[in-house]
């Protein structure tokens, strides 16, 4: 392996360990930030108000904060589906992740929550995004 390559790899591992423990360190902020560790953040959704799709990473915007993705089938276990149908195709608002989208890579699949309001069609705008191995996906 050349030294390029290594020096690619190691800092493509950087970069998602970078991602993570921001992410990390945002999910510690929001759980620490009141004095009632039961209490629920009142900015929050109910997990009752929020849907869930897996999604395939097929451009990312930096400057505008925003995913193009197709939407495409997976399993989400106990998780209610959005009604976006797989195949579709659109934008995804990413300006109320703590992570933004500079480590998500084009071609990847997630699965994305958002508040749901009845959308039928993208654009949404994020409330989450997860690794599909945290639903049971490959």
């Amino acid at each position: 392996m050349t030294l390029a390559r290594r020096t690619r790899m190691l800092r493509a591992a950087l970069a998602l360990l970078v991602v993570a423990a921001v992410a990390w360190a945002g999910a510690m902020a929001l759980g620490s930030a009141g004095t009632d560790a039961a209490a629920p953040d009142a900015t929050a959704p109910a997990e009752s108000d929020l849907a869930y799709l897996w999604v395939r990473v097929t451009a990312r915007d930096e400057e505008a904060q925003a995913l193009e993705v197709e939407v495409v089938d997976g399993e989400l276990g106990g998780h209610r589906r959005g009604q976006i149908p797989a195949g579709s195709t659109g934008t995804l608002g990413c300006s109320e992740l703590l992570t933004g989208v500079s480590g998500i890579k084009v071609g990847t699949t997630w699965v994305v929550s958002y508040v749901d309001e009845g959308q039928v069609a993208l654009p949404v705008t994020l409330y989450g995004i997860e690794s599909p191995e945290h639903f049971g996906g490959a």
